[in-house]
């Protein structure tokens, strides 16, 4: 790229098309032109910070929106913000803050006019990163670390279906049938609460409320339906969806805790990878035939690292603050 984006500003960087491809479609080399450039300029991580959260917020449609949009726009404004939702008929006191970006909404708004111009939207979860978004029904879906999303709004009245590529929990609103798709299966519920997780070639689906019907899309398998506390988990070597059950008590991602119960150690070097925005690189030799049992340690990376290496006859080493070897002891 011939542009010098050290001397950009927010407004600037939130306007620039390269910036945006990475941010809305999560396209695999702007996102590795930006990952590169932040190693390379780490002092510039705040700045991305802001311009990416005024990509995000920004939302455009080709008709006036109704008033439940609008709530629905501002639910998930106050979610980025993380300052606690208010009707949109309320005088706004923070509302000043976002008139600085007026400026940009000029030149980023050609840009997000084709990416959501037929109607589809996508939103990303960034690694290190867990979103929360209301869809058009009031829908609320929280996304995990390196998690993709979309849904075509134009459609949502006569069909409630999403995309979803990676991890993510949702609370269902009562209505017609609500479908998941994913590369490996489609979920559908009516009303309910659960949790579908694609990431690593996974298809595991956990029902907390409701009943959920799950179809993948392996050869002679039938639906499955689950009630709470039941869930099915694709077997990767075998090719075919396990069920079993678990305690709805127990914490999980949504609730701040990540925990592994006899977890391939490869799967758990791609969690870390997702939750703290790290490259880590180990042998694949030294992962064959290993499970961990444990939790991720939330926001301390060297804890969670030890707390896996050790018990494993593990060691690592950090040639980066972002890039981590692993080793045998």
């Amino acid at each position: 790229m011939s542009q010098d984006y050290t001397k950009y500003d927010a407004v600037e960087l939130a306007g620039d098309a390269w910036f945006i491809q990475w941010i809305v479609e999560g396209d695999p080399e702007a996102s590795q032109f930006w990952q590169d450039w932040l190693k390379a300029h780490p002092d510039r991580q705040s700045l991305v910070d802001e311009a990416r959260l005024l990509v995000k917020a920004l939302r455009f449609k080709e008709t006036p929106a109704e008033e439940n949009t609008v709530q629905r726009l501002w639910q998930n404004i106050d979610t980025l913000t993380e300052e606690p939702p208010v009707t949109s008929k309320q005088s706004r006191p923070g509302i000043i803050r976002w008139l600085g970006y007026a400026a940009a909404a000029a030149s980023v708004a050609l840009v997000l006019f084709f990416a959501f111009g037929r109607g589809e939207t996508t939103v990303v979860a960034e690694y290190a990163e867990q979103r929360t978004l209301f869809l058009p029904d009031s829908s609320e879906v929280k996304l995990n670390a390196g998690t993709t999303i979309s849904f075509d709004e134009k459609k949502w009245d006569t069909e409630r279906v999403v995309n979803l590529d990676g991890e993510a929990f949702f609370e269902v609103k009562k209505g017609q049938t609500f479908s998941v798709q994913t590369n490996r299966g489609t979920v559908e519920v009516l009303g309910t609460s659960f949790n579908v997780n694609t990431h690593d070639g996974r298809f595991d689906v956990a029902c907390y409320t409701g009943r959920v019907q799950v179809d993948s899309r392996l050869k002679d398998e039938q639906p499955a339906i689950l009630n709470p506390g039941q869930r099915v988990r694709l077997n990767r070597d075998r090719q075919e969806m396990q069920a079993d059950t678990f305690d709805l008590q127990r914490e999980s991602w949504v609730s701040g805790s990540i925990e592994f119960d006899s977890t391939a150690l490869s799967d758990v070097f791609a969690e870390m990878e997702r939750q703290f925005d790290v490259e880590i690189e180990v042998n694949e030799a030294l992962l064959v035939g290993k499970t961990h049992t444990g939790f991720l340690v939330q926001g301390n990376l060297d804890s969670t690292l030890t707390a896996v290496s050790w018990p494993n006859q593990l060691t690592y080493k950090k040639e980066t603050p972002r890039r981590i070897i692993i080793e045998q002891q």
